[in-house]
């Protein structure tokens, strides 16, 4: 395989980089390094639809692949939140959401190693509240609905008598996983 090495400088105001900063969640500094992830994401759309590979003429097809391509090469090993998605791609929560469900449907066997990473992580993050007795719930910030959902699905397919986790009556995306859940996820996954 041939490697193809691409450079170029880009000319942005003071305004639209203070702008993209924000936006990625980065300072100054970091900017560049951080834009080259994307660029290197936007260059692979490119060159498939040049060589006729990913040629779309709907634009939600073309929103599923590019999100595809920003979690393979911008957030490498992971899942990000439903706000992130949000952000960059200037839609609804729900719509967020929706393209999200979608992509992680659609491109479930190239994104595999990514999908189990998050919800490695996600388990990973679920405490027990402090003076917790052993048999008491896990509590996890899940802001990602798709994570949510295959965390569910999993524990529908080990044991259909597993608890589903569950919202945390009056959060935004804070959940209780039940204790004989948790052991279950960690198990499945390996955690």
């Amino acid at each position: 395989m041939a490697k193809v090495k691409v450079e170029f400088e880009f000319e942005l105001s003071t305004e639209d980089k203070d702008q993209l900063s924000e936006i990625l969640e980065c300072k100054h500094d970091q900017l560049d390094t951080k834009l080259s992830k994307y660029a290197k994401a936007s260059m692979e759309e490119y060159i498939e639809m040049f060589l006729g590979r990913k040629v779309f003429t709907r634009g939600s097809d073309i929103h599923e692949y590019r999100l595809f391509l920003l979690l393979k090469h911008v957030f490498q090993g992971g899942i990000p939140d439903d706000q992130t998605i949000t952000r960059l791609f200037q839609t609804t929560i729900s719509r967020s959401r929706s393209l999200h469900r979608t992509v992680l449907s659609k491109f479930q066997y190239e994104l595999n190693k990514s999908i189990e990473i998050s919800l490695k992580s996600t388990i990973k993050k679920a405490k027990q509240k402090s003076g917790a007795k052993d048999n008491d719930p896990y509590f996890v910030i899940i802001g990602n609905k798709s994570i949510l959902e295959s965390l569910n699905l999993m524990l529908a397919k080990i044991d259909g008598t597993l608890l589903q986790i569950s919202l945390v009556s009056n959060s935004g995306s804070y959940y209780e996983i039940k204790k004989s859940s948790y052991n279950a996820i960690k198990k499945e996954l390996g955690v």
